[in-house]
């Protein structure tokens, strides 16, 4: 048995390797994409906390409701009682409908401006899948096939 030359070819590997190192995962838009996300997140966060704060308050409206429907003493009492909590329950669901619709506005500016963003570095090496990964014949190999 005579030592040769190993048949695998190294360059295609390396090769892959720094076309992943240039590619979108690790390119500049990454760190846009990521900002665009982190953004998201802090605006999500905000209409979450918003929304917890006016459930509290119409959990409280309904407990004043309860309380005034039982003091009533007549018809027209209850009926503005509850005339009162339709209009603050209305009022909530029109600022939840708000908060969400400019979270919603502001994240998708933020991700559209991120993903428009000139990426010549990430255009430059695209990423391919690997062709020959395999060993490459050797020469006393190369006329059996």
């Amino acid at each position: 048995m005579s030592q040769g030359k190993s048949g695998f070819d190294f360059s295609e590997p390396q090769r892959l390797g720094s076309a992943l190192l240039t590619s979108a995962l690790f390119g500049p838009g990454t760190e846009a994409m990521l900002a665009a996300q982190r953004a998201f997140v802090t605006q999500t966060e905000t209409v979450l906390s918003g929304w917890m704060s006016r459930r509290q308050e119409a959990m409280q409206d309904m407990q004043q409701l309860i309380a005034r429907l039982r003091d009533c003493h007549d018809m027209s009492e209850a009926m503005q009682a509850q005339q009162a909590w339709i209009g603050n329950e209305m009022r909530r669901l029109t600022e939840d409908a708000a908060c969400c619709q400019q979270a919603l506005l502001t994240g998708g500016m933020a991700v559209t401006a991120a993903a428009q963003r000139p990426n010549a570095a990430n255009d430059a090496a695209p990423l391919h899948p690997p062709t020959a990964m395999r060993p490459k014949p050797s020469a006393t190999h190369a006329g059996a096939a």
